[in-house]
């Protein structure tokens, strides 16, 4: 089991053996490229790892609240790290991490209008990065397979909004 945390200082992600609850490892995130010196101000029952990781069962992927997000393969070794841009969001980020074949998906609304961001699940790069007129939000974002396309369907204020998630649009 793959699990995120983190306190005023930290940055975490753990792997527990489930059978036994004994750690197998545990790795801190605090070294990631582009971190903010000074961290968001977010609720102590928001805190900084409220977002749900994903995996696409061979990686893990994690984000939290500074926008800092990585991916680490199931050993715990960092395959990418980066910063994505502190979320202007007075009560912390916890939209969920999603995997569309390649992409790992993001909905990153805030204060200031919202993204739907898809980063390379291999390398991280930006596949696209989509504006949104909503407000803040903190839903997370699910997958519909329709006829032609995968649409990840994103919930926000004033409006439910579906994307293609291979492009985007």
């Amino acid at each position: 089991m793959f699990m995120s945390a983190a306190d005023d200082d930290t940055l975490e992600v753990y792997c527990i053996d489930t059978e036994t609850g004994v750690f197998n490892w545990r790795r801190t995130m605090n070294d990631i490229p582009g971190s903010p010196e000074k961290w968001p101000d977010v609720t102590r029952d928001t805190g900084y790892a409220a977002a749900t990781m994903a995996t696409d069962g061979q990686n893990v992927f994690v984000l939290f609240a500074t926008g800092d997000i990585a991916c680490l393969d199931f050993d715990g070794n960092r395959r990418w790290a980066k910063n994505i841009g502190v979320p202007d969001n007075h009560y912390g980020h916890s939209s969920s991490l999603i995997i569309y074949q390649n992409l790992l998906l993001i909905q990153y609304d805030q204060n200031s209008g919202g993204r739907l961001i898809a980063l390379k699940t291999v390398s991280g790069d930006l596949a696209y990065d989509t504006f949104r007129d909503v407000q803040i939000s903190w839903s997370s974002p699910i997958l519909v397979t329709r006829e032609k396309r995968t649409e990840v369907v994103l919930n926000s204020n004033p409006f439910v909004i579906s994307y293609d998630a291979q492009t985007g649009h």
